[in-house]
């Protein structure tokens, strides 16, 4: 049988220092602040990315309604209601077919009506059409559809621009939309325009 050997087991009783109890506060506080920063800037991010995807999607939806109304148009009229407020009259040529988007500037709104007749379009007045089932946008900062008589009778087409912005973000569309239809129907007024926006 061989020796067994026995080593002594050294005993060191002493456990951590004040200082070195110190050093790892400041070591993990130093950690755990870096971490927190990071979390609050991913998140700061994000909300700043989904604030625009947002505002991207509202206005790109907005446009797309209004397009697929503009499209079917054989004319376009701008009427001022208010110093603020300007209606945009889409004629369709059937009775009861047309549509207005109202403008209100002060309020940043946008409002769609559709199914107007010829009697109603007479007879505008924003306090008719600006109820929440006709809201079509909020923090619309610009909006304006070309409406100027020669180049809708020239180009057939239209310009359409708007802008929405939000705390974080701000977005423009500016689009070219080309009517379906060439002649103007018995149905539709022989309107005055008004170029531009307001």
């Amino acid at each position: 049988m061989k020796d067994r050997k026995y080593f002594p087991i050294v005993q060191d009783n002493r456990g951590l220092t004040l200082i070195e109890l110190i050093i790892a506060m400041a070591i993990s506080s130093i950690v755990i602040g870096m971490v927190i920063l990071i979390i609050a800037a991913g998140s700061r991010n994000f909300n700043i990315a989904q604030n625009e995807v947002d505002i991207q999607m509202e206005a790109q939806t907005v446009v797309n309604q209004m397009e697929d109304t503009i499209i079917e148009a054989y004319w376009i009229e701008q009427k001022s209601i208010s110093v603020d407020v300007a209606a945009y009259i889409i004629y369709a040529g059937q009775e009861n077919s047309n549509s207005a988007i109202f403008y209100d500037k002060s309020q940043q709104m946008l409002y769609f009506v559709d199914g107007l007749s010829t009697l109603q379009i007479r007879d505008l007045s924003l306090s008719s059409y600006t109820k929440a089932s006709n809201l079509m946008a909020s923090d619309v900062t610009a909006f304006s559809l070309n409406t100027d008589s020669s180049a809708l009778v020239a180009n057939q087409e239209t310009q359409l621009q708007i802008t929405l912005a939000n705390s974080s973000s701000k977005f423009t569309v500016d689009r070219t939309i080309a009517f379906r239809n060439q002649a103007a129907p018995a149905l539709v007024p022989t309107p005055t325009p008004v170029p531009g926006g307001i």
